[in-house]
């Protein structure tokens, strides 16, 4: 029931015509953001997991500063920036085919892609307002920067800081760290 007012309450607030339809499994995230650091990345990655209520679980690899899963809350402006920012995505534009394309048409971007080592790649999975979507970029601030055409390159970019803010945020006393073996 809860579920059900809060997106009624998001709808409203944000005038979309149609309210969020979050899962009914509260159980499955509408939201999944992995960041895999660059040369870092076979070491483990960081998972941020946004559920419809506003829970948020995130998992810090081993290799980090205090590693470990948290959780915490957003407030629902937060929740309803993310879901805004997530749902509002060009993911035709960021599909592997349509970045290739217009790195094609954009020499400079070709060379400039082609010095980046090690860079990261963010997979931000999308499952509300009618939506499963699953966007996977390797070096998505050096792409917006290359290809400034691809307008949607510039919405992950803000999205990913967005998602790396809660990752850096859970050891300041924001998340409340599960104890191992604890059920989120």
């Amino acid at each position: 029931m809860r579920g059900m007012v809060l997106r009624a309450v998001f709808a409203a607030a944000l005038g979309w015509s149609a309210a969020i339809q979050a899962s009914d499994d509260a159980l499955i995230p509408v939201l999944e953001y992995e960041l895999a650091p660059g040369e870092a990345a076979h070491m483990g990655t960081a998972l941020v997991q946004v559920f419809a209520d506003g829970r948020v679980l995130l998992q810090r690899p081993a290799y980090w500063k205090q590693p470990g899963t948290y959780e915490q809350r957003l407030t629902e402006a937060e929740l309803a920036t993310l879901l805004t920012r997530a749902t509002a995505l060009g993911f035709a534009e960021l599909s592997p085919e349509a970045l290739e394309q217009a790195q094609e048409e954009s020499l400079s971007a070709k060379q400039a892609l082609m010095e980046v080592q090690d860079a990261d790649r963010i997979s931000i999975n999308v499952r509300t307002g009618g939506l499963d979507e699953t966007v996977v970029v390797t070096a998505p601030s050096a792409r917006s920067a290359v290809l400034p055409q691809v307008q949607a390159l510039s919405s992950l970019v803000r999205l990913d800081r967005d998602f790396r803010r809660l990752l850096s945020a859970a050891p300041d006393g924001k998340a409340r760290r599960l104890a191992e073996g604890e059920l989120p």
